[in-house]
């Protein structure tokens, strides 16, 4: 005798699925690139403004680049997680 296995619906196949670690990681990743567009621009305003010291340009900057870094390999991570979950629980 085979056993039926039971699918859940698609909705709950991907809440499982984000709501998850990987999910977690992902959206983190997403949150440090959004901080590092906004540090983009502050650096920006700092650039064009007249009174600004070179420092804070570039203290700015590397806040910019450090949380896109840091926020591309989180991207990476997490999809990586998500990914690797969906497919060793395809009926989930």
């Amino acid at each position: 005798m085979e056993q039926e296995q039971v699918r859940a619906g698609w909705w709950k196949r991907w809440v499982m699925r984000w709501m998850s670690w990987g999910g977690a990681v992902t959206a983190i990743g997403l949150g440090n690139l959004v901080a590092a567009l906004n540090w983009n621009a502050i650096q920006k305003g700092f650039a064009q403004s007249a009174g600004a010291h070179d420092i804070m340009v570039a203290s700015a900057e590397a806040a910019s680049q450090r949380y896109a870094i840091f926020g591309f390999a989180l991207l990476i991570i997490g999809q990586q997680m998500v990914t690797r979950r969906a497919l060793d629980e395809p009926g989930r």
